[in-house]
């Protein structure tokens, strides 16, 4: 719906740069940033409870090496980790729905938004990406628990499937997130012009957004089960 009456007030521009009221074009256009605010919060969401269920699994495990005071340290330190960057996580979506207050112009939230974004949320990505890490490893050091000791036999093999499982769930991640922080981009640019000069591509941008972040959510599954599993290997 939203998507016809873009291609309508295009084409009622006949050709030119359809430039409208600044009441009008704010109705328009409310409806992506409102989509992007939802995007976004899902993300956050998703990746915070990743990392506090990784805090709670690590004090859980405390239990378990509390003779072992090398382990004992692992486990502490790992859900020190996970809570401040949880924490973190919780911080920016505070900031994130505090963008949105209602009694702010459309211009101003998009502004305040996008610049969260890229200040913000952008950087927390990384930490974002040890989320499915840090959730393996805690799963893994309960299941593998010999006697308050865990052993890793293979090194090598234990780094390599770390390494590959943090770079690939971030750069996922940022794929995942592009047309995301395009469409922010795109509705900034049309707020500022007072016309709709970008956002009819929005549709388009919209669907790939969905196939990415289905895609998304289906390899991050599949990675913390193939990254459990590799590990477990490494680590017999």
């Amino acid at each position: 719906m939203f998507d016809e009456e873009l291609r309508a007030t295009w084409r009622r521009g006949d050709g030119a740069v359809p430039t409208r009221p600044r009441p009008e074009l704010e109705e328009l256009l409310r409806p992506a940033a409102r989509r992007t605010e939802r995007t976004l919060g899902g993300v956050l969401a998703t990746y915070v409870a990743l990392l506090g269920a990784a805090a709670v699994l690590a004090l859980s495990n405390v239990r378990l090496y509390r003779e072992n005071e090398v382990m004992l340290a692992v486990e502490l330190v790992l859900a020190l980790v996970a809570s401040v960057l949880a924490a973190f996580g919780v911080r920016l979506w505070v900031r994130l729905w505090d963008s949105a207050r209602a009694d702010r112009p459309l211009l101003e939230t998009v502004e305040r938004r996008l610049a969260w974004y890229e200040r913000g949320f952008e950087p927390w990505l990384v930490a974002a990406a040890f989320a499915p890490w840090l959730v393996t490893l805690a799963i893994n050091t309960w299941i593998d628990e010999e006697q308050g000791t865990y052993h890793v036999h293979q090194p090598l093999g234990f780094a390599a499937v770390s390494a590959l499982m943090v770079g690939l769930t971030y750069v996922l991640l940022r794929i995942s997130l592009a047309p995301t922080a395009k469409e922010l981009a795109l509705t900034l640019h049309d707020l500022r012009a007072d016309a709709l000069e970008a956002t009819p591509s929005l549709g388009a941008l919209r669907r790939r957004t969905r196939v990415w972040m289905a895609l998304g959510v289906v390899l991050l599954v599949l990675g913390v089960a193939a990254g459990s599993i590799l590990w477990w290997q490494a680590s017999p």
